[in-house]
């Protein structure tokens, strides 16, 4: 085969092909590039709103990170403070029953020597 038959083919069968796609084609190129265009305009303000959206998501994420950041140190200050409030209210009953169970156990231990002795 030759290449210049070969390019000859080429160049009919392209052009064959673009007469046949603009015969058969539904719309007009013009009506084509307009659809075509405002697609893509459609695309790009989607595009813009779900950037602004996902900046807004962001933001609110943040800020909610940072809120209950505060209400977690406001919340754990605070069970602190009752836990030491209890063991200040609590100190006097702990040593009192301390002194109540020694104070048994020596009586008895009195009581086992008494036994013992007899």
């Amino acid at each position: 085969m030759n290449i210049k038959s070969i390019g000859v083919g080429l160049l009919a069968g392209t052009l064959v092909s673009g007469v046949a796609v603009l015969l058969t084609a539904p719309t007009s190129g013009k009506e084509l590039r307009n659809c075509c265009q405002s697609s893509m305009n459609s695309l790009r303000q989607s595009a813009k709103q779900l950037s602004r959206e996902g900046i807004e998501i962001k933001d609110q994420a943040v800020e909610t990170f940072k809120i209950s950041g505060d209400i977690l140190k406001t919340a754990s200050s605070e069970i602190k403070h009752s836990i030491d409030q209890w063991q200040e209210e609590t100190a006097p009953s702990i040593d009192r029953i301390k002194s109540e169970v020694e104070d048994v156990q020596k009586n008895v231990e009195e009581l086992q020597k008494l036994v013992k002795k007899d």
